[in-house]
This record gives structure tokens, sequence and C-alpha cells, in this order.
């Protein structure tokens, strides 16, 4: 069994292998950083997609007659792809093109070519047993991030298709030129063409342009994508080009579809931006693209965790350095690993979210496939999940041990889901709080699909939309007339602060015996900062109560679930 802490130590965050494109190569590192006869040399990476393609070579040899690329110094053997997906040749291409490309971007610096290019099968030992195959899978963030230039390759699509579809996606959310052109629906066509590439339905490419968004667009032959000479704009688009100029084009379609001829198309056009993930690529958080993850596709079960880990820089299962040799990691184990290193780390939002499909009480700790951010949360006015890096929490989360079991342990302020209810409305209903906030609902109420909640109001929303205020009120008013006081409480995630109002994140808690509790849903709530506002001496003590301070809060603990 190889010493892979010691090798990583050694490697610091150079890849483990680098391919050299000129001789089709792939040279191990070596002492002092060396591949082949390079020091240290600039290299390359490429995002891409072939696993659904991949023809087998056990039991039986698939397709004989199709071969792999010739690559030299590996002891296993390239996959071999369909070649309905690509060839041999046309991946040797790319291989050329994204060694020797200069893109030019008017956000990234120029780049210069290089000799050595990052690619998977040529750079991963490709043998399940090989315990350095899957620590690589756990250095995706490091290869990629220092890679000098990394390259999306669209297996499927022309360059005059990419090309036109992303200028016109581009335009189109700049100034919104799109409409009444002769060609408007030809172009949504194009777009949605576009957007069903594999490229966009792929768990391990969504990390990957999680890594880098700044990667420059190759055709299906290989061939760097620049924007048509006919427009003002110049040079190559990057990725991040096409992620924020299809967010607002989601945004604006959906706000004026209903003067659009193709109407449907556009409503097809968000929907798919919305499923690839790309709002959450563009808005950088790793939470919201992990979110985004669940509805990607994975060759197997396990990827769906190994092919995302990496944007939070987690290393799980056989990945690890501590890895139990030999040992297979199922998904269950997986997600529990990966919703263990996310409560821990960052407990307000490694909890931001709703569960669509009923989930056991004590599995409710983590997120699941089911898991959602609420739709339309971020419309009320501030931004429920802006940063991971400014968690904040007011709690924390352990993993603790008992005899035969493992669980979580919430720690920290609670308070009765009625007494914030009735402070909230308290406060709302002065007038001048009333009109800074400009709503007269400063709390919202995010409920779980959970077989304690089957005669809630919002019960049988399949949408899982944000209920609005009359029905805020109703949710409410169900919520306190259901349970007792004491058994349904809330406990304070934390804060997410602006420079005069301010909100706090919550998670509603039902206890239920032997110190154990269920979640069933999160909480949100306004609080008031910084108001230069005559306030009574009966409503300050009501403020103070809402940033989670004063009378009111008590510290509890209890079991949150069990691994």
């Amino acid at each position: 069994m190889p010493d892979l802490a010691s090798e990583e130590a050694a490697l610091g965050r150079w890849p483990r292998r680098l391919l050299h494109v000129p001789s089709l190569t792939s040279y191990e590192w070596q002492a002092g950083n060396r591949y082949g006869n390079a020091v240290a040399p600039e290299y390359n990476a490429i995002t891409y997609t072939w696993g659904r393609w991949r023809l087998k070579d056990e039991p039986s040899y698939e397709r004989p007659e199709i071969t792999a690329l010739p690559i030299t110094g590996i002891a296993w053997p390239i996959p071999r792809v369909k070649p309905e997906h690509f060839t041999p040749e046309q991946l040797q291409r790319v291989l050329r093109n994204a060694a020797s490309f200069r893109p030019n971007h008017i956000d990234f610096r120029r780049r210069k070519s290089v000799d050595f290019v990052w690619l998977d099968v040529a750079c991963i030992d490709q043998r399940a047993s090989e315990p350095r195959s899957a620590a690589e899978i756990g250095r995706q963030a490091a290869i990629f991030r220092e890679a000098q230039n990394v390259c999306v390759w669209f297996t499927t699509l022309e360059k005059e298709i990419i090309a036109r579809t992303v200028t016109s996606l581009v335009d189109f959310s700049e100034s919104m030129a799109l409409h009444g052109s002769r060609n408007e629906t030809a172009i949504v066509e194009d777009v949605l063409r576009f957007l069903s590439d594999p490229w966009f339905s792929s768990l391990w490419t969504l990390q990957e342009a999680f890594l880098r968004v700044d990667a420059f667009i190759l055709d299906k032959e290989g061939e760097l994508v620049e924007y048509p000479a006919c427009t003002e704009r110049w040079g190559n688009p990057a990725l991040l080009d096409v992620l924020d100029s299809a967010c607002r084009w989601s945004a604006i379609s959906t706000e004026e579809r209903s003067v659009w001829s193709a109407q449907g198309l556009y409503s097809r056009v968000s929907q798919l931006v919305e499923e690839r993930g790309f709002k959450a690529l563009a808005s950088f958080n790793a939470m919201s693209t992990y979110v985004a993850a669940l509805r990607r596709m994975t060759t197997e079960p396990e990827d769906r965790i190994y092919g995302i880990q990496q944007i939070f820089e987690f290393r799980l299962g056989k990945s690890a350095l501590d890895a139990k040799p030999g040992h297979n990691y199922s998904l269950a184990e997986l997600e529990d690993q990966l919703g263990e290193a996310l409560i821990i780390r960052y407990p307000i939002l490694s909890q931001f979210h709703v569960f669509t499909k009923q989930t056991s009480p004590g599995k409710r700790w983590r997120m699941n496939s089911s898991s959602v951010i609420p739709p339309g949360a971020g419309d009320q006015g501030y931004p429920l999940w802006e940063s991971a890096e400014v968690d904040q929490p007011r709690c924390s989360f352990s993993i603790e041990h008992s005899a035969h079991t493992k669980f979580v342990q919430w720690s920290g302020p609670i308070t009765p889901l009625c007494e914030l209810i009735k402070t909230c409305k308290s406060v709302i209903e002065n007038f001048e709080i009333c009109e800074r906030l400009g709503a007269d609902n400063m709390m919202f109420i995010y409920l779980d699909a959970a077989e304690e909640l089957a005669g809630s109001p919002e019960c049988q929303v399949l949408d899982y939309h944000l209920p609005q205020t009359p029905r805020q009120k109703q949710l409410r008013e169900w919520m306190i007339g259901q349970f007792r006081q004491e058994e349904l409480q809330v406990l304070l995630l934390g804060p997410s602060s602006t420079k005069s109002c301010s909100y706090k994140l919550g998670v509603v808690m039902l206890h239920r015996e032997h110190g154990e509790w269920a979640r069933l849903g999160i909480c949100s709530w306004e609080t008031i900062t910084d108001f230069d506002l005559p306030l009574s001496d009966k409503l300050l003590p009501k403020l103070e109560f809402l940033v989670g301070d004063g009378l009111g809060w008590k510290r509890g603990e209890g079991i949150y679930g069990y691994l």
C-alpha cells in the first residue's frame, strides 16, 4: 500500500501526472516537479464528457474495431469511446489545440502556449484497484485551479452554433434586442440545442466549471470559439460570459414572456438554465452548486459525491488519505460523510434547503436528492445563501457516539416558534418599522415534506414556491394550533447582516422523545439594527429578542439525527 500522505506532501499542488502533447506521453511527477525533461511546466486542462459513451472491454470486447488514442507511459488502457460521441482523431486535435491556443478576453489575461495538458484518462490511473486513482480524484480542486488555462470541450456542437448562440445570449440579456426579430424562434432553438450538449448535464463537469468559470470554449472539432466578426464583440467568450448571460436571459424572458412569440420555447430555456445549475455557478456559491449537482447525471451512483466533493475541497470515501484499504464506500456512506463535513463547517448554509419528498426524521439533518433551495426566497429582498465564507453561526453541530450509535447533536439558542411569531407580529405593527421595511410581514416559514405536517396548508404545494403574506399568516396560525408551545422550537442558526437591516435564519424543530428533535423546515425573519427611529421602551426588548439576545432565548442541545 503506497504512503499517499507522504507522496502528496511532496507533490504539493502538482498533479501526479501530466500529458506531454507533442509525444502523447503521460509523465509521472518526479522530485523537483519534473515531468520528463520539463521542470515545473505550465499546463492546461480539459473538461469534457466521455463516461456515458465508454465501450465495454469486459466481459466481452464491445465493438473491437474501435481503438483508443495511443498514449504511452502508462500501465492502464485508455478507455475506448463510442465514435458517435468523439473519435481518437478528434481527441488528438483537441489536445493539440488545448495546448497551443492563446485566448483573448477583456477580463482574463493572455496566456502562452504549453506542451503539457491534464487529461483525466491519461493522468488518472483508470484501474479501479489503484489507490492513487481515488486519491487523485480528491485533488481536482488543486489540479484545475493551478492549470494555466482550462478548456470546455463541447463534443456535439459545431463552432457556428456555439458562436451564434453565445452572441445571442449576450446581446439579448443586455438589450432585449431579440424581441421582434424575424429569426426569434430559430435563435431560441439554437439556445436549446446549445444547452442540450451533454457537458451541461454531467456532474463532473459541474464541479470543474465551479473550479474554473474562466474556462474557454472548444467546439466538437477542438477549435477555439470566437465571437463572430459581424458583432461588436471581439476575442473569445469564456464560460462565465455564458453563465451570466443565460441567467439574465432566463430572468428577462420569465418577466416578459407574455410578449414573446416563442414564449413556450423561452420557458424551456429558463427551465434548462435552472436545471443545469447556471445560477448556482454564476453565484460562485458552493452550497447552491451542490443543490444543483443533485440534478446532474452520473455513470456510477457513488460519483454523485466524488464528482462534486472538491467544490468544498473535501476528500471523502476512497479519495481520503485515511480511507479504509479495499473498502467500497456506498452512496449512503458517502452522503453521510459529505453531510457531516458540511454541517460542521457550514452550520447555517447546510440547513438552508427544504425536502420536497418525505424523509425519515433521523435523516433530515443533511441534504438529499429531494432538497431544493426554496424558489423565490431570494426575491424577498435579502440573499439568503449569499456566501458560505460568512456563515457566522450562532449554533453548532457535532458528531457524537454512544455504545452502538453515531448521531448528530445540535447546541445553541432556542425559542418557541409561537413566541417568535408573536414578536414579529407585534414589531411589524409599528408604523415606522413597517414603512422602513416596506412590507407588512417580516417572517417566512419554509416547510419540509414531512409526515408530521400532513395537515399543513402548504403540505401539498408541489412546486415549493414561497408562500406569500396571506398564506404565511395562515401557515403560522396552523403551526401554533397544531403543536404545543414547548415541543415546537426554533434553533437560531445565525445572522447575515446588512448596514441597517438584517435577517436571521432558524431551523423549526419538533421535540420527540429521549432528547430527539425532528426538523420540520426552516424560517427566516428580519431584524432591526441602526434605526434612527423613536422606539418605545416596550419595543426595544422585542428588537433584542429578534436578533437572538435577551429574554425568550435559552441554550439547549439535543439529538438532530443519526448516521
